[in-house]
């Protein structure tokens, strides 16, 4: 099973989707505090927890995109390739095999995903901005807006998305 997560993590790491749709995260979390703290608005931090949680539930909907590009493709390819039943006809249990890829394709899901909170704390220290916009750093924030939000809804989008994409095989659909 290791060699299989390794191999999907390895697989998802290479290609440039993974890159280009991390660098989106990275680049609308570092765009979004530099616009939002240098228009001069200070009627609350921007880097607040309510401002944090509240663009984490924004961006979740763009993960929501990335966690479908991520998971259904791991689970199409083999469909497409025409390796499924070659696969399947070693010793490896169908569950283990495709629990094991969808824990793969999550895991990068989530990576790329977190991408933004290194943009959006880069963006608070960025000069020029309004000062009475930004607020101390709450790392804790950041995390708890992760946790609760982020996390359990590209985990119930890529299981969706699994779930598509192994009904139908196919990216056009999910």
């Amino acid at each position: 099973m290791l060699a299989i997560l390794l191999f999907e993590i390895r697989y998802h790491l290479r290609r440039p989707t993974f890159w280009l749709i991390a660098g989106l995260f990275f680049t609308i979390g570092l765009v979004d505090i530099v616009a939002k703290a240098s228009e001069g608005n200070a009627f609350f931090f921007v880097n607040s927890p309510s401002q944090i949680f509240q663009t984490t539930v924004w961006y979740t909907i763009f993960g929501h995109l990335a966690a479908s590009a991520f998971v259904a493709e791991t689970f199409v390819r083999d469909s497409n390739t025409r390796m499924e039943s070659l696969i399947l006809a070693t010793p490896i249990r169908k569950w283990d095999y495709l629990a094991t890829r969808f824990g793969a394709a999550f895991g990068v899901t989530v990576l790329a995903f977190s991408c933004y909170i290194p943009g959006m704390i880069l963006g608070t220290l960025f000069p020029g901005l309004n000062p009475y916009a930004l607020g101390p750093l709450r790392l804790d924030a950041y995390l708890a807006a992760y946790c609760l939000i982020a996390l359990p809804n590209l985990l119930v989008v890529s299981a969706i998305s699994f779930a598509i994409a192994a009904r139908t095989r196919s990216l056009a659909i999910t």
